[in-house]
């Protein structure tokens, strides 16, 4: 009888300190679509580039007539080579480089807009990784420490000196602790789980990363603020573009052909030389349309118009969320201040009410709050520390500073 052994290889995990989790997240979907967004702009320049370069043709034919004439051989063939090259476009070609300048640089800083979007996103996914991982932990503490209170409760019901109702008090309080933990699991699973999808593989989250304390006067343009500049340039050549279409258009053209004639009768025979070469310049000029370039040039300047708007609206609201997030961070690192004071107060209380509680002083109730209190203190510390990084991340992306570049 043959046994098939399966062997179960672990899952490769994601060491996750934050500087490694948002290099990842930059290899998602979002940052290649935009990767390839700017590849197909840089493609779609070189084309237009390569459009104006002397095209080259090759090609050929073959002929037989019924009744054959002077100069119409009964049967006849060619072949030749055709080169095309444009003289003169009204400016069209110089328009479309600076449109397509424009459009590569817009693509660029939007790619790293992307990029700075995608981070931040990670560094909040990260820390409320970590929130949801302090809570759980000021949890599983109380919940230690209630286990060992029901077990001394017990002894003392045993004895006679405490009653029953105050061990059921303390046997529920553990209950709702233990359901309180289960909520977190699940919260903890739906936020590891948003931080997958972000960095696109399993992670395991370190604690220790934050961000360098921010200098005021360091502040650059927005990437996606810089992608709207380089758009509104994009529409004014594009103006230019159209308006090259009402200029002449002047090419060049040489052919060169090789030719055979047949004729039956010879006397038809013009002896048109076998080899034959041509030079053509021509011009051609749009002096009429019935006004149709004129309404898509208004079409465009419109365009124009209607992305510069757009432009100054959001460098606005730019500034207004750059000196928003300013004080949200200042409000965050005071908040800090604010739950380490209540760790204090809270340490203080539980101490003085514990003493109480085991000397009959005050019931358990006013005992389980003071505990309860005292570990929502611990993790509300941690977590104002954890929302000051994030407040952080937020000034940096608002402030147009990659924020790869400011994680310790």
């Amino acid at each position: 009888m043959r046994q098939i052994v399966i062997m179960m290889l672990p899952i490769a995990l994601l060491a996750g300190n934050l500087d490694t989790l948002v290099q990842e997240s930059f290899d998602s979907e979002p940052i290649k679509i935009a990767q390839a967004n700017l590849q197909s702009v840089e493609l779609e320049n070189e084309a237009i580039e390569e459009s104006y370069m002397p095209h080259v043709y090759v090609g050929g034919n073959a002929n037989m007539i019924d009744k054959e004439g002077f100069g119409n051989a009964r049967q006849s063939s060619a072949i030749y080579t055709k080169a095309l090259a444009t003289l003169y476009d009204g400016g069209k070609k110089g328009a479309y480089e600076k449109q397509y300048d424009s459009k590569i640089k817009a693509k660029k800083a939007q790619l790293q807009s992307d990029k700075n979007q995608q981070a931040l996103m990670t560094v909040e996914a990260y820390f409320s990784v970590l929130n949801v991982l302090e809570q759980k932990r000021a949890k599983e503490q109380e919940s230690e420490q209630l286990t060992q209170e029901i077990k001394r409760f017990e002894l003392f019901y045993k004895a006679g000196t405490v009653s029953a109702d105050q061990v059921e008090k303390i046997r529920a309080s553990k209950a709702q602790n233990e359901a309180t933990l289960a909520e977190l699991d699940l919260a903890l699973q739906k936020a590891q789980l948003n931080l997958e999808w972000l960095v696109g593989k399993k992670s395991v989250v370190e604690k220790g990363s934050k961000f360098e304390e921010p200098a005021w006067s360091e502040v650059n343009t927005r990437a996606d603020i810089e992608a709207m500049e380089s758009d509104v340039n994009g529409a004014k050549h594009n103006i230019e573009i159209i308006g090259a279409t009402t200029k002449p258009n002047v090419q060049l053209q040489g052919v060169y052909t090789h030719s055979q004639y047949a004729y039956n009768n010879e006397r038809f025979d013009p002896n048109f030389p076998e080899n034959q070469a041509k030079v053509t310049v021509s011009a051609e000029w749009k002096v009429f349309d019935f006004g149709m370039n004129k309404k898509q040039k208004q079409v465009s300047e419109l365009g124009y118009i209607v992305a510069k708007e757009q432009l100054d609206s959001q460098t606005r609201l730019a500034q207004l969320e750059l000196a928003n997030a300013e004080k949200s961070l200042q409000i965050a690192k005071a908040k800090i201040d604010a739950a380490q004071a209540r760790v204090d107060a809270s340490n203080k209380t539980y101490e003085a009410i514990n003493q109480k509680f085991h000397a009959n002083i005050v019931d358990n109730i006013t005992y389980l709050d003071a505990l309860s209190d005292k570990y929502d203190a611990l993790a509300s510390l941690q977590i104002a520390y954890n929302d000051y990084e994030v407040n952080k991340a937020n000034y940096y992306y608002q402030a147009g500073i990659k924020l790869e570049e400011k994680i310790q």
